[in-house]
């Protein structure tokens, strides 16, 4: 399975390393070292032989014959009959969701401005993810999650807003072509005057 290229963590793996982080800094306290390289392995073995809150085995317990077992009591049966429907499908137009941080305002819109196509929709993954590409067909990198994505239209009526107009070039009929950057668009385009609204 690929990475995803979003900013959803890795929560599972940060739970275990704050776990391991726990018992080493308690290990810390009681003792009055901050030699943890000596203990790591009867930290370890403590960690392996305590019962889990989340599906009530001992992580040693847990083996390739019960691995099914405890996946449902951790997930629920994810892959039961009820069919999940995919919100895109290959073909449609969407804008990528624009990853906030911390002090960012929510005035500012959360959608990117350049409009992508989807190209695959993975089915066979839960949750369902999608491949995306420009319109030059070049694709990103990684799949994106349905809730990522926004589906829009595209079509002639289709604006898309400017950043600058980086030159200007008289034709001979006297009106202009002008090379413009678009915002969300890595290239300059030129365009005629007209179509400047």
């Amino acid at each position: 399975m690929e990475p995803n290229h979003s900013t959803v963590k890795a929560a599972l793996a940060e739970r275990a390393i704050r776990h391991i982080k726990q018992r080493i800094y308690r290990y810390f306290a009681q003792n009055k070292t901050l030699d943890w390289i000596q203990v790591l392995p009867e930290i370890l073995e403590g960690i392996n032989k305590a019962k889990s809150r989340v599906h009530g085995m001992r992580p040693i317990d847990v083996n390739f014959d019960n691995a099914q077992e405890v996946w449902k009591k951790v997930y629920g049966d994810v892959f039961s009959d009820k069919k999940t429907t995919p919100k895109l499908k290959k073909g449609d137009y969407v804008r990528m969701s624009l990853g906030k941080g911390v002090f960012e305002k929510g005035y500012i819109p959360n959608w990117g401005d350049e409009i992508l196509q989807v190209e695959k929709v993975k089915r066979h993954v839960h949750p369902i993810r999608y491949k995306v590409q420009d319109d030059k067909g070049e694709k990103f990198k990684g799949s994106f999650y349905g809730e990522e994505l926004a589906r829009v239209r595209k079509d002639a009526d289709t604006e898309y807003r400017i950043e600058k107009v980086v030159r200007k070039k008289k034709r001979p009929d006297g009106t202009y072509d002008l090379l413009v950057k678009f915002i969300g668009y890595p290239e300059r385009e030129w365009i005629h005057e007209t179509q400047l609204v």
